[in-house]
Formats: structure tokens, sequence, C-alpha cells
């Protein structure tokens, strides 16, 4: 296998931060994110100076332009408004090196069919993962944060957006080709959707139903009646694998769901929201600049980060914010790059069949954008950042917008 390629698996691995497998002990395992950000930027820093000729150029979509200004501003934000260091700030925004991979791509070029399978193999190896170590809960597998509140085990493990994409990408499959054999996406499907349950996040839960939802609207309108029966039969097969694993998960959904309105839970959202956007009108240059995202632990303790420990001990989370955290750290170029990264999928789908064999990737997309409302996952998330890269490689490779599923190469299907 060529290096370039073995590079490419790294990446992935490491934006996963390889499941967090114990395996590889608590030191890697804690710091694969920062070694595989490093890693790009070395990469694109080598091909800079020793640019490979045979590369031809191809169109590149992604603009990360207001990226790059937005790490700048909000490097200088953080400097001046809150004392921070400017080796701090590029630290605490590693996340954002991840999105250098789109760049990366277009340099190693990987076939279609390789990213597609790639993709399939993450998902499948975190769904696998995540059930096993969910049911040998309280054996510890991974390092992952574990908590028992809502459901048997709460498992924080990265790697979930690849989950999320697969089962938009199997669901995509199953309504739109009546003649396949279906044992392949529904069990991918079936697997992948249910890591979204039993993560037991209400907001995660409700936005890729609700997505996968609209899909079928769209796909299956004619249709949609003579689904009700076999879609009735399917939710109760699935909900009482469910309840085989997890007896008590949808009483526990239900009880926390009462108990957070009762409690008034998301004052503290409110709370939190009101409090940095005093801080937002009292210096109006931050909106522009960003503040600069505050790091975190011993080694890199800077004023920033004891303000930022002291907000997170009164329950204030620039996290639970969405856009507006993200905002109030990297300022308006970063939500720039946002609106526009969301516009060139909107753009491109627009032009394009609707039964593209790419057709699915507006929707994964829609399941960020409303996500990133409570989370950010554009900021947050190296699983979810690597992916928006490859589904723009895969949107720039794919060159025929009025392609259609049929035209599709088999080697490069889902059910290959």
């Amino acid at each position: 296998m060529k290096f370039k390629y073995v590079f490419y698996w790294f990446i992935l691995l490491c934006s996963v931060r390889f499941f967090d497998l114990k395996f590889f002990g608590e030191f890697l395992v804690m710091n694969f994110t920062i070694i595989g950000g490093l890693s790009l930027l070395m990469f694109l820093i080598y091909h800079q100076i020793f640019p490979n000729k045979k590369v031809e150029k191809s169109p590149q979509d992604l603009p990360l332009v207001f990226l790059y200004i937005s790490l700048f501003t909000s490097t200088l934000g953080s400097y001046y408004f809150n004392g921070q260091p400017f080796f701090y700030s590029l630290i605490s925004s590693r996340i954002l090196l991840y999105y250098l991979f789109y760049l990366a791509l277009h340099i190693i070029r990987p076939p279609t069919k390789m990213v597609l399978n790639s993709i399939l193999v993450i998902a499948i190896a975190y769904t696998v993962i995540f059930l096993v170590q969910f049911i040998i809960y309280p054996i510890e597998l991974v390092f992952s944060g574990m908590t028992a509140d809502r459901a048997k085990v709460r498992i924080r493990m990265p790697g979930r957006s690849f989950a999320f994409y697969v089962s938009i990408w199997a669901f995509f499959i199953l309504i739109i080709k009546s003649n396949l054999n279906k044992i392949k996406p529904t069990l991918l499907y079936l697997g992948t959707i249910m890591t979204v349950f039993l993560g037991v996040t209400r907001s995660i839960i409700a936005t890729i139903l609700g997505t996968l939802l609209i899909m079928l609207q769209k796909y299956q309108r004619k249709n949609i009646v003579l689904l009700i029966v076999p879609g009735i039969f399917a939710i109760f097969i699935f909900f009482t694998i469910i309840n085989f694993i997890d007896p008590k998960l949808v009483s526990n959904i239900v009880t926390v769901s009462q108990n957070d309105k009762q409690q008034g839970d998301d004052v503290y959202r409110v709370l939190a929201f009101d409090h940095y956007t005093a801080e937002l009108v009292a210096r109006p240059l931050t909106l522009i600049f960003g503040n600069g995202n505050p790091t975190g632990g011993e080694n890199f303790s800077s004023a920033y980060s004891i303000k930022s420990k002291e907000e997170a001990d009164m329950g204030f989370y620039l996290d639970d914010l969405g856009y507006f955290g993200t905002l109030y750290r990297y300022g308006i170029f970063y939500l720039i790059f946002v609106i526009m990264m969301l516009y060139k999928v909107y753009k491109w789908s627009k032009k394009s069949s609707m039964y593209h064999p790419l057709a699915y990737t507006p929707y994964f997309f829609l399941a960020l954008f409303i996500l990133s409302f409570i989370i950010d996952f554009y900021g947050c998330n190296t699983d979810s950042i690597v992916l928006i890269c490859l589904s723009f490689y895969l949107i720039d490779t794919f060159k025929n917008p009025s392609a259609r599923i049929k035209d599709f190469s088999r080697k490069q299907e889902l059910t290959a």
C-alpha cells in the first residue's frame, strides 16, 4: 500500500482517537487528535516545498479562506481581550487543523471506492466497539467518558458522526433501490441507528429521525401509505432489540425528560447565553475577532482558561450554545465559513439529480446544521470535520451533477 494511503487511514483513525481503545494506552489516546492535526500540517508543508507535478489540480469547493481568517482573528482576540498567548490559542484550536484534510485529500487523491469503503469501515468499527462496550459494562474497553445517568451506560466515544453518516446513507439506499438485495444496507442502518438511540442524547435522536423522515417524504411521497405497515413492523422489531439490550432505556429517557422540565435544566443555557452576550456587548470588537478558544490542563493554563473553568463550575459551557458559542470563540468569519459551506452543498444539491449517488449528502449536512444549534459539530468534533472534508472531496471528484444511481459504478456502491 502506498504511503499516502497509509497516511489517509492514519488521519481517519486519529479523528476518532482510535476509538479511545485502552489497547493504545491513555497517553496516546489523549494525544491522537493533536498528533493527527500536526501530521496534516507537516504533510501539507512538505508538499508545498516538494510539490508533486503529477498531481492534477482539481476544483476545490470548500471555502477554507474564511476559516483561516477566523483562526487568525480569534488568536489576536484571545491575546488582546483575554491575555492568552498566541501559541496557547493555536493549541486549543487544534481540532480545526482537521479541515486541512480537505487540501490533503486533493494531494492524496484516493479513489471514490476507497473513500466510501473507509467511511463504512470506520462506522462499522465504531458500531461494534460501542455495542460491545455497552453490553460488557462495567468492564471498560475504552477510555471514553461513561456515566449511568440515562441508560445502563451513556458512552461518549468519538466516531458517532460516522454512524450518523452511514445511517443516512444506508436509509437512502433502502428507499431508492427497490430491486436491491437489502440485507447489507438494512444491517448497516439498524446497527448505526441503534448507537444513536443507545447514546441517549435526545436532541441527536430527534434530529437524525427527523432527517430520515424528511428524506422518506422526499423520495417515497406516493408510496408512503404503503410503507406504514412494514414501517410499524420495523419499529416494533427495532425497539424489541433495544429493549433486549437495555430494558430501561426508553423509560429512562422519558423520565429524564420530565425531570429536566421540572428542574429547569435549560435555564443554565439561558443564563450562559445572557452571561456571554453581556461580554460581547461590552467588547463589540469580539463579534468580529472572536475571543479565541480557552486552553485546558495544567501545562497550558492562562487567565482565560481559569475564567473558563470558573464559568464551567457555574454550569456555563460554550459547547452547549451551538452557533452562538462558535461566534463567541471564533468571531463572525467562522460563521461566514459555515454559512458558505452549507450554501455550497445546497447549490450543488439544486443542480444535481435527486437520484445522484451522493444525493444523501445534503441530508447529512442538514442533520449537522440542526444539531449545531445545540452542539458545534463544525468545530468541536474531529470526526464531523473529517466527514465534511470527505463529502466535499467526493462532490469535487464526482463531476457529473446529472448522474443517477444506475450510472454509478457498481464498485463504488454501498452494497457492492
